[in-house]
């Protein structure tokens, strides 16, 4: 599996630490600014129509645009995975296996939509499956059964041998009837 960047990791702790000693910084001057009235306010704006603080402002916006920008590359979802095999490194799309459980999905008639969301960790996956069934089955029966075919598909087609945990969350119900009822009318307006 790929790690996180430790470049991004690294940067993101100097800005934590620069934020930390700059608001220390601002802490201790407004606690010590009554003791030092005069002083304080000479220093203060002294600093701020210095070229010093012009280059301090833009520092600071440079860290928060940084921190922001790093933080969003942080906990962007991972494309690939990748594994080694016996003949050589292995990389998979992850979009690539949630569109092969939404085609897989359809072989069920029981399952209305699929969401399917895949999680990379290290030296494995979470697969997370929000699904809408059909009210006339079974609702535990029908999710046993597709977790096992999901795992079984995953290490088998993809060949992902570790699956960590199946999570499947049903999202909701709906009535075929219904659903038939509806899908003639809209047929009719057509």
């Amino acid at each position: 599996m790929r790690s996180q960047n430790p470049i991004v990791k690294v940067l993101l702790a100097l800005i934590t630490i620069i934020y930390t000693l700059a608001f220390l910084f601002a802490g201790l001057l407004f606690l010590l600014a009554d003791i030092v009235d005069q002083l304080s306010t000479w220093v203060i704006d002294d600093f701020v129509h210095s070229p010093w603080g012009k280059l301090t402002g833009a520092v600071m916006l440079v860290l928060v645009v940084g921190s922001i920008v790093l933080r969003v590359l942080r906990f962007k979802k991972e494309e690939y995975i990748s594994f080694e095999n016996p003949d050589g490194e292995v990389i998979i799309a992850i979009k690539a296996i949630e569109d092969f459980l939404r085609r897989l999905a359809r072989s069920f008639s029981e399952v209305k939509e699929i969401t399917p969301t895949i999680i990379p960790l290290n030296e494995g996956v979470d697969v997370d499956l929000r699904l809408v069934l059909w009210d006339d089955e079974n609702v535990h029966v029908t999710v046993d059964k597709i977790k096992s075919i999901m795992r079984d598909q995953i290490q088998n087609f993809f060949g992902v041998a570790n699956i960590h945990s199946i999570k499947i969350y049903v999202t909701k119900t709906v009535s075929r009837e219904r659903h038939v009822e509806q899908s003639e009318s809209t047929a009719e307006k057509s």
